[in-house]
């Protein structure tokens, strides 16, 4: 079986989600998952039954948006966008903007 490519990011890389994950975000706050199994990467979106243990959160740029109350500006470049979406949410952290339900207790 091959490993499907997209021609664009989709959701968080690992350590992009490890990011936000340090920053205090809520694992349940995320809309996808990372999964691997055999030897293969795996994306997927979170169904009601939510994260098991073996899977990695991801967020998309449109929950990250959500998150941190992002217009959108137009990103010209995708990966760049989730960056500066994350360091937004970093921000908002920081001093103490983001909504708490996003966060761990």
């Amino acid at each position: 079986m091959n490993e499907v490519k997209f021609n664009s990011q989709i959701c968080t890389t690992k350590e992009q989600s490890q990011r936000l994950l340090e920053l205090g975000l809520k694992p349940e706050t995320a809309d996808c998952f990372h999964w691997e199994y055999a030897g293969l990467r795996y994306i997927g979106s979170i169904d009601d039954e939510g994260l098991t243990e073996k899977d990695i959160p991801a967020w998309s740029l449109h929950r990250l948006m959500e998150i941190g109350n992002i217009e959108n500006t137009g990103f010209a470049n995708i990966k760049n966008a989730y960056n500066t979406c994350i360091s937004i949410i970093a921000s908002h952290i920081k001093f103490g903007l983001l909504n708490k339900k996003y966060l761990k207790p």
